[in-house]
């Protein structure tokens, strides 16, 4: 069952954590294919520019692994390390994640229903015992 979540700024949080992971998720498989082709083209040009690989650091987890191997193709001529990549979230989105999620779960109660009395709301009994209309 889904969480109940009564107070406005509480449920946009929520669903702003859920909607970044969904398009973290959806779009990893298209940056694998994108930085492929980057790879590959770079290999066709000959020349392995730190710069064309900037768009990809926000989903490369080991970033300095890249930069490795960029430094290895350069000097040595090629790399055996591309399999080294990891596509994910590198270490600074996931503590911000970490703490996202931390807050959302610390305002849960036993039953997972999150109310945040931050300037106002309502409580889950009040909300519950509210004379309701038809009109949103």
């Amino acid at each position: 069952m889904a969480k109940k979540i009564y107070n406005k700024n509480a449920r946009e949080a929520h669903l702003m954590a859920e909607a970044y992971q969904r398009v973290h998720n959806e779009s990893a498989e298209s940056i694998e294919d994108r930085f492929a082709s980057a790879v590959e083209y770079a290999g066709d040009v000959g020349e392995f520019n730190v710069q064309d690989f900037l768009e990809f650091k926000p989903y490369i987890a080991n970033w300095d692994t890249l930069l490795e191997i960029i430094d290895e193709e350069n000097t040595e001529g090629f790399s055996e390390r591309w399999e080294e990549i990891k596509f994910g979230r590198s270490e600074e989105d996931n503590e911000g994640m970490s703490n996202l999620e931390a807050l959302i779960s610390s305002s849960a109660n036993e039953d997972g229903e999150i109310d945040i009395k931050q300037g106002g709301g309502t409580s889950p009994a009040a909300f519950d015992a509210e004379e309701k209309t038809d009109y949103a």
